[in-house]
């Protein structure tokens, strides 16, 4: 019998727990006045970096049943902006980091820059823009 009545207390607590519901509501960042957590300011501000990773050899992107990707380019150095013109043709706009100036010494430079190789920016810029065209039409 006791047994019994500890089985039944364990499976009431879970139902009870149901019961309460969500601790946050369903609507929580959605609709036309979403509520908007007010910004915390630290001394030192944190910044996630992703770290600049190459494509593995060979490695295409997956893709959805009748859709293909081929490499249309390669070589391209830090390529910020991609457009395609109406012929077809793309130009690409090159960039790295801009030149430093003053900020650029001490302690903050130094800092500005292992951030900037982190993420595998840093080097001269080529500031260019690039025409890229499909020769062979594929």
């Amino acid at each position: 019998m006791l047994l019994l009545k500890r089985l039944i207390a364990l499976s009431v607590f879970p139902l009870a727990a149901c019961a309460l519901g969500p601790s946050a509501s369903v609507d929580t960042g959605f609709g036309a006045s979403p509520p908007i957590v007010a910004p915390h300011e630290t001394l030192i501000s944190m910044v996630n970096i992703a770290p600049v990773q190459g494509r593995p050899t060979g490695f295409m992107p997956t893709t959805p049943s009748g859709f293909m990707v081929t490499e249309f380019a390669s070589g391209l150095a830090h390529p910020r902006w991609l457009y395609t013109l109406p012929n077809g043709d793309v130009l690409v706009a090159e960039s790295d980091a801009p030149e430093e100036h003053d900020e650029g010494s001490g302690l903050f430079g130094w800092i500005r820059r292992q951030v900037m190789k982190r993420a595998g920016a840093g080097m001269p810029s080529p500031d260019r823009i690039v025409l890229l065209r499909d020769e062979d039409g594929q």
